[in-house]
């Protein structure tokens, strides 16, 4: 799933990028040292924004009963398959 999410997120963060490069590049007329400076800040601004809303998800606290636990093994008391057979 982590992996997904990247690959979600790096796609459109690699369009913005070059987007932002190529528009600087048409404006300054071929000025590439500041084509490029512009589509990094512009890349610094998106990954600053996915950090807050990561961190945002983290530590907000969650809704009553939307917690997730992992299953019991199959040798726990309270698992149903460690019954005594009948």
């Amino acid at each position: 799933m982590l992996q997904t999410g990247q690959r979600v997120g790096t796609s459109p963060g690699t369009a913005v990028a070059a987007t932002l490069f190529y528009n600087r590049l048409s404006a300054t007329r071929g000025d590439s040292p500041r084509a490029t400076s512009h589509s990094l800040y512009g890349a610094t601004a998106l990954t600053c924004a996915a950090l807050v809303i990561a961190g945002a998800d983290r530590f907000l606290p969650r809704r009553a009963g939307t917690e997730t636990r992992p299953p019991l093994p199959a040798d726990s008391p309270k698992s149903p398959r460690s019954a005594d057979p009948v």
